[in-house]
């Protein structure tokens, strides 16, 4: 009798907790969403219509609109003769960190003349790189009738890839080794979170090895260093010009300053190559705009273009004040490299 009491109070209580977590939840567990293969982009994206909650840096919502595009949740009007500008980026260029009314698609927008509208489609998702990008251009262009495109590189090894053959990555918010979209669509998010905290390191992709014996673990105290491996930019920018015949800039915005174990960071990783890709990029006729100056200067004046209220400032991806420098940038490159007149027409 006694036992079956103590069985009965475990089961209570272990479904009181789960219900207590259940219910709170949204309020620290990112979510996860189904993940679909858009017949335009022919890339993973995901699902439109869904809202994407985001509890790490930052905390806020993104809707997923047509052709999974972050934050932008609609299309433009018939008839709209705005300039349309397709936005290529990973993380730093998705900005789920903040409320789709900040992202830097929405604050581009906001920033351009009123003589010379824009609207931009956000075609980004972390963990990508220009491998991926590239193969997409010539596809939105004649649907979405875009007239320029726009790169965010935060890290130049994400330009890198240019010169491999692109391949069909499995979505980046995937749980390793199952079907993501069955899971999201038939498991509550804080159950996938644990399962996925368990079964993989703080990466989220990276099979988490179980230990079971006790005492301290042993760890490799020899560093092992990686062979560096040359940027051959003259290649990289010719592919990248070689994907659309339209005009492309590049936003060059690395995480500077940045705030690496107390110590204030202005030098980005590969800063030496910035110079030689600069002049690869003119000789391609690509628009590159180097951020560096410009996040710098801000960082100095006292506002840190990376970081959020429940992070640390300094460390991790753009903020809205990075984003109004970046959208600032964006709009006078599309200026001085698209002609006012004539406007090509989106008939």
């Amino acid at each position: 009798m006694v036992f079956g009491s103590l069985v009965a109070r475990w089961f209570i209580g272990a479904l009181g907790g789960t219900l207590i977590i259940a219910a709170t939840s949204p309020l620290f567990i990112r979510s996860y969403l189904p993940v679909v293969v858009d017949p335009l982009r022919g890339v993973p994206t995901l699902q439109p219509g869904g809202h994407y909650r985001w509890r790490s840096e930052g905390y806020a919502t993104t809707g997923i609109g047509p052709f999974g595009m972050p934050g932008k949740t609609e299309l433009p009007a018939p008839g709209d003769r705005s300039l349309r500008v397709a936005l290529w980026g990973d993380s730093q260029a998705e900005g789920v960190s903040l409320p789709d009314r900040w992202k830097l698609f929405a604050e581009a927008e906001r920033l351009a003349p009123a003589d010379r509208p824009m609207t931009v489609f956000p075609f980004t998702m972390s963990g990508e790189d220009v491998s991926l990008w590239l193969p997409q251009m010539p596809r939105v262009e004649s649907e979405l009738s875009i007239q320029a495109h726009v790169i965010l590189i935060a890290e130049l090894d994400d330009l890198r890839p240019a010169l491999d053959s692109p391949q069909r990555p499995p979505h980046p918010r995937s749980v390793a080794t199952f079907d993501a979209a069955t899971l999201a669509r038939s498991l509550p998010a804080f159950a996938i979170h644990a399962g996925r905290r368990l079964l993989t390191e703080a990466d989220g992709d990276t099979r988490r090895r179980l230990r079971f014996t006790p005492g301290p673990q042993r760890r490799e105290t020899g560093a092992r260093g990686q062979p560096e491996i040359a940027f051959d930019w003259p290649a990289i920018m010719a592919r990248v010009r070689a994907a659309t015949v339209l005009p492309i800039v590049i936003l060059y915005a690395p995480q500077v300053p940045a705030v690496v174990h107390g110590r204030v960071v202005t030098e980005p990783p590969h800063a030496d190559q910035v110079q030689v890709m600069k002049s690869a990029a003119a000789a391609s006729d690509l628009h590159l705009v180097d951020l560096r100056e410009r996040l710098l200067r801000s960082g100095i004046e006292g506002t840190f273009p990376h970081g959020f209220h429940n992070g640390q400032i300094g460390v991790g991806h753009l903020n809205a004040d990075g984003y109004r420098i970046l959208a600032g940038a964006m709009v006078e490159a599309l200026n001085q490299r698209i002609p006012a007149e004539p406007w090509p027409s989106n008939d």
